[in-house]
This record gives structure tokens, sequence and C-alpha cells, in this order.
């Protein structure tokens, strides 16, 4: 009966293996078995073009020069009144008619 199993056994290997003696079933990845070495290689790629292309976008935004944003009308009427460049009455006004 043993002996049976191992003819059978061995005749089941012989028809599902290719005529060079690979086996038919490699996993899908080409007889190179897993895909992990390519995958990481792949991530490492698109790691280091991401940070490329951010470093050279830091690079251009700073040498440009950061431009601040828009002072708002508050910010703008307190920076005037604490420079004297208005006085108390004025930035009184200014402010009721900008926020009432």
């Amino acid at each position: 009966m043993i002996t049976e199993i191992g003819a059978f056994m061995s005749a089941a290997a012989s028809a599902l293996s290719w005529p060079d003696g690979g086996w038919p079933h490699d996993g899908g990845y080409g007889g190179y078995g897993w895909p992990w070495p390519g995958l990481i290689w792949l991530i490492v790629f698109i790691l280091f073009w991401a940070g490329l292309i951010t470093l050279l976008v830091w690079a251009v935004r700073s040498s440009t020069g950061a431009r601040r944003p828009p002072d708002t009308a508050r910010e703008a009427l307190r920076r005037r009144f604490a420079a004297g460049e208005i006085s108390e009455e004025e930035y009184e006004r200014i402010k009721r008619l900008l926020w009432e």
C-alpha cells in the first residue's frame, strides 16, 4: 500500500512538472519567488522621488522669499494706531464704521 502511494505521488509530480523539471505553479511571479524585494525597491524609489520633489519645491519657495498674506482690516487699523499714524478718535471712528 505504501509503495503504491509513493508511486502515485511520483507519477503525479512528474505529470504536474514542466519538461525541464520545474513546477508550473511558481506563484505568478515569473519563477523569481515572492515579490517583496521588488516591492521594497518600488517603495524606496517612490519615497526618493517624493523627497527630492519636496526638497526642490521648498528650495524654490524659500529662495523667492515668503510673502506675507495681506493684513486684515483690524490688523491694519491696530498697526496704524500703534505706529501713531492715526489718533485715538480716528481709531474709534474707523473701528465703529468697520464692525458695526
